[in-house]
């Protein structure tokens, strides 16, 4: 996986049709073993400036079952990072690069887990507030200047936000593993 410079976009209205494309791709390769893939991150949020990745959450019913999709994944083209299981456990993730950036995230986690859920309320939330996407927007342009190519740290300095909004959208998580991920 190479570090690339954050790059902040405006919307693009092409991002929802990457996501369809690549979910039939991976749900053909994945012969019924994910249940539920969804559009999150900010790609998913219509206006929303973003990084232009698309993130999809791949549902599976274990983790066993996220674990032998492993090398069908991989076989699309996605690198398997597993250095992230060390915070995040519930989670498999792959990434696909492009010439200057990451293409497509996926996230793979058992449906309706805490990962799951909180993803998806912090996603449905922004699309109905569009206020706090303008605030978003303008938090993630400020913090791609200041950060560079430090992902680690663009993500952590979103974090208060991102809780703020989970908090709202009435996330509560069954356990409190460590939270941070780049929404």
């Amino acid at each position: 996986m190479r570090q690339y410079e954050i790059r902040i976009e405006d919307y693009n209205p092409d991002w929802p049709g990457l996501f369809n494309s690549e979910e039939e791709v991976l749900t053909n390769a994945c012969k019924n073993k994910i249940i539920k893939i969804e559009h999150i991150g900010s790609t998913s949020i219509p206006g929303l400036p973003a990084k232009p990745t698309i993130d999809m959450i791949a549902g599976v019913k274990s983790l066993e079952i996220a674990n032998r999709l492993i090398p069908t994944i991989c076989s699309l083209g996605y690198e398997y990072i597993s250095i992230f299981e060390v915070d995040m456990p519930e989670r498999r993730y792959f990434v696909k690069e492009g010439e200057f950036a990451d293409l497509i995230h996926i996230h793979m986690v058992v449906v309706d887990s805490d990962f799951w859920r909180r993803h998806i309320a912090f996603r449905d939330y922004l699309r109905n507030h569009l206020e706090l996407c303008d605030e978003y927007g303008k938090l993630k342009q400020k913090l791609a200047k200041e950060y560079g190519s430090d992902r680690g740290g663009y993500t952590d300095a979103k974090s208060e936000f991102i809780q703020r909004v989970q908090t709202l959208a009435g996330f509560i998580p069954t356990h409190v593993p460590n939270q941070s991920s780049d929404l």
